[in-house]
This record gives C-alpha cells, sequence and structure tokens, in this order.
C-alpha cells in the first residue's frame, strides 16, 4: 500500500518552548489515525507543518511522496488538509473564509519564498 504520509524526527520550538519532538510516523491508504493530546501538545502545530503552513525545525516530512518544505506549491495545489479552529461557521461566512484564504496563501507564499532565499517568480 502506498504511503501517504511519513514523518520522520519531525522536531519544532517556539523560542524555548519545544512543540514537537522527534514525531515520526508513516499513514498508509487505508489508515485512520487520531492525535489525541492537551491543549498546547502540538497537534496543531503538526497539522500545520503538515499543511505546509509551517517549516519544521528539523526532520521530513512527505506527503504523497512530496516533500513539505522543497514541493510546498505543489501539495498546497492538491489542497489535502484543512485546517478548523470552529466549526460552527454558517454558510454566509463561506465566501469571506475562502477569500481570506486566498489572501493568507499568497502572503504565506510570499513570506516562505523570502525566508527561504526563493525568488517570487522561480516558478
Amino acid at each position: 500500500m502506498q504511503k501517504i504520509i511519513e514523518a520522520s524526527d519531525i522536531n519544532m520550538s517556539f523560542g524555548d518552548v519545544k512543540a514537537l519532538r522527534n514525531i515520526s510516523f508513516d499513514l498508509k491508504e487505508s489508515d485512520i489515525i487520531g492525535f489525541i493530546g492537551p491543549d498546547g501538545a502540538g497537534k496543531t502545530t503538526l497539522f500545520r507543518i503538515i499543511a505546509t503552513l509551517l517549516i519544521p525545525d528539523e526532520g521530513e516530512l512527505k506527503v504523497l511522496g512530496l516533500d513539505s518544505v522543497s514541493d510546498y506549491k505543489e501539495l498546497r495545489k492538491k489542497q489535502l488538509t484543512r485546517l478548523y479552529t470552529d466549526t460552527s461557521v454558517d454558510i454566509d461566512s463561506t465566501k469571506a473564509l475562502i477569500d481570506s484564504a486566498k489572501i493568507y496563501d499568497e502572503v504565506n507564499d510570499a513570506y516562505f519564498d523570502a525566508t527561504n532565499n526563493i525568488s517570487p517568480n522561480a516558478d
């Protein structure tokens, strides 16, 4: 079976706070997993790394064989993940949410490119 996600020794810190320490796992096509833990345990941080919204300090993460750092643009095109902090969003808010996401994506792309010394027109 194809591996969907391959995480190897993922580490992420925010200042002195270690959000993730040596996280490793493989997720295959038919697997169903859950990440359970108290607030501040690193669940959202891990999902943000999977969604290419954060770059891990150390380790390697592949989604569908694509590297979450070097292949982030290709992964975003696939729209594999969604992060919701509030699931009670009504239908009228959907357009605003989509517009905000598009703006965020453009800003985040520019930030990612700038912090990794990638030219914005490098495609």
